[in-house]
């Protein structure tokens, strides 16, 4: 499945952006300003005190009258109007109040296309977050349309190769595959992989670019949700070789790009090949890192359940025994991981044709998986199914 993923550095720099321009309207205030110009700030001042103070409702209250007062004595398309309404909608975005941000939102935008221009970065930044405002709404198709809008206005104010646009093929990317339109999520995650960065400063030494690694990650996703498995592994494989060649076998990047390959391989006809990749991440972890890493876990756990479903008899055994003791101490019997690998211990003695300690597993397994998850969870139906077909196989009442 691919997970609709929004770029979150939008976010983060939004909220100072509006903390900036909100300051800006209530500290430059000068002894040549007009009457009105003060009594608006004075308004301002008051608003944040208030919000900043923890009276938010009074902060919003003061801030709507410096907003309709702007309006009344400096015209709704005024610089300082819009100073109003930006400042306005952060408070509404810090309130959760999600029906009153779109209204204003587009009245911003569309005043400032008139004040500034539909070309000019404040125009450009609220048409941002109008779009990030639909995709947390669930407005999908108006968000895209938001995007192209943007993409076109971006390229002309920016360039092609402007940061900037990537950035909104990481949107549009995401949303075509929320959206399930499958062909242009593949299109617009190709031209994120393909995307070349202007750059002024010639010899400078690169950092590793993530963005076009993550990109191929999302769309080894894409083709693996559409059964796809050949070429969900070249782009999977080729993340992994990079990560490998670039950063070493112990790096965390690659560990867990292996770990993405290696479940491809899992889910499909490929099992062997799995195993391999898990044990081999399973031996690079045991000699470079602490008993206690995660990736270690994850390496051990997968490689013990690959042994049993593979039936690899006393190796398997080994395997699943060490890792669910280590799941015990570490999470307790009521975790998710303890309880998957409990149930394949349970196979692993049935595998052996131990049938009564696999029936005394099984119904622990069962009782614990009802409890965390809940009757109708996949994994306790998955569990339940097994032991009604182990019961019928092996004639236990």
């Amino acid at each position: 499945m691919v997970i609709l993923r929004l770029n979150r550095t939008f976010f983060y720099w939004m909220k100072y952006f509006l903390f900036f321009v909100f300051l800006i309207s209530i500290l430059s205030c000068s002894s040549f300003e007009s009457t009105e110009k003060k009594a608006w700030k004075e308004l301002n001042q008051k608003a944040y005190f208030n919000y900043k103070s923890g009276n938010y409702y009074q902060g919003v209250e003061w801030m709507e009258k410096a907003c309709d007062y702007a309006t009344e004595h400096f015209g709704p398309e005024h610089p300082d109007t819009l100073s109003s309404m930006n400042n306005l909608i952060m408070f509404y975005m810090e309130q959760g109040r999600k029906t009153d941000i779109e209204p204003l939102l587009i009245k911003l935008i569309n005043a400032s296309t008139k004040t500034f221009g539909e070309h000019h970065k404040f125009t450009l930044a609220c048409m941002d977050r109008l779009a990030a405002y639909y995709v947390t709404s669930g407005q999908l198709t108006k968000a895209l349309s938001l995007y192209d809008q943007l993409l076109d206005a971006k390229k002309k104010e920016l360039g092609a190769n402007h940061p900037a646009i990537r950035n909104i093929l990481i949107n549009q990317a995401a949303i075509y595959s929320g959206l399930k339109n499958l062909d242009q999520a593949e299109k617009k995650f190709y031209e994120i992989i393909h995307f070349k960065i202007s750059n002024d400063k010639k010899n400078e030494k690169k950092a590793i670019d993530d963005v076009p690694l993550t990109a191929r990650l999302d769309l080894a996703r894409l083709y693996e949700s559409q059964q796809k498995i050949e070429l969900a592994e070249k782009q999977y494989r080729y993340v992994y070789e990079f990560y490998r060649d670039q950063k070493g076998e112990n790096d965390d990047d690659t560990l867990k790009a292996m770990h993405y390959l290696a479940q491809l391989y899992g889910l499909s006809s490929t099992q062997e090949k799995a195993l391999q990749l898990y044990e081999q991440g399973y031996d690079i972890c045991q000699k470079n890192r602490s008993s206690t890493d995660p990736l270690l876990f994850i390496f051990q756990k997968n490689r013990a359940i690959l042994r049993v479903q593979l039936k690899k008899g006393e190796l398997a055994e080994t395997a699943i025994t060490e890792v669910l003791e280590k799941s015990m101490d570490a999470y307790g019997q009521y975790d998710p991981n303890t309880i998957m690998l409990l149930y394949y211990s349970g196979i692993q003695h049935e595998n052996m044709g131990k049938t009564k300690q696999a029936e005394m597993i099984f119904e622990t397994v069962l009782t614990n998986a009802k409890a965390i998850f809940g009757e109708t969870h996949l994994m306790t139906e998955t569990i339940a199914k097994h032991i009604n077909d182990f019961k019928h196989q092996y004639h236990v009442q």
